[in-house]
């Protein structure tokens, strides 16, 4: 059974990444606190308006225990983005949304078995106007106390088509 859990989601991944071009998408496996949750991450680019695109960060959490699992995250930023230069050899600026203020206050989310839940943040257009052309790697870390689970979130290459 869990063959055909994992087999379904590497299916609903590689479909994703086929329809959307400007994200990848990685599936493990968390420990942990959050053993039993299956987690992947992704890229999108969003158009917020006719001169502006920004880039939403999402994080799906699957719990694949055959309890509830709760864990709390921080309420207005459930998810730390980090944009680095994709080439290990170039150094350059990078995009690290845990060195901003971020509210304290929490959210509960209580996972049943067979739950998911997706946590978005988004790097907004004068952010990512900053950074340089090239190719990004994006790192999603969920905001949950000092067991912060990250994933990989694909490559996005800067910059995005809507943003001048």
């Amino acid at each position: 059974m869990r063959i055909l859990e994992l087999l379904l989601i590497s299916l609903i991944a590689s479909s994703c990444r086929q329809t959307l071009p400007t994200q990848a998408v990685e599936t493990v496996a968390l420990s942990g606190a959050f053993a039993g949750i299956v987690a992947s991450a992704k890229m999108q680019e969003v158009n917020s308006g006719q001169t502006t695109t920004s880039l939403d960060v999402s994080v799906t959490m699957w719990n694949h225990a055959s309890s509830s699992l709760q864990f709390v995250v921080l309420a207005n930023c459930p998810v730390y983005v980090r944009l680095s230069p994709a080439d290990s050899t170039t150094s350059g600026p990078t995009y690290d949304e845990s060195a901003h203020p971020c509210v304290r206050s929490g959210r509960q989310i209580n996972l049943a078995p067979g739950d998911s839940v997706v946590l978005v943040d988004t790097v907004p257009a004068d952010s990512l106007r900053l950074l340089p052309r090239g190719s990004y790697h994006g790192v999603a870390t969920v905001t949950a106390g000092t067991n912060q689970p990250s994933v990989s979130a694909g490559t996005v290459t800067l910059p995005l088509t809507g943003v001048r």
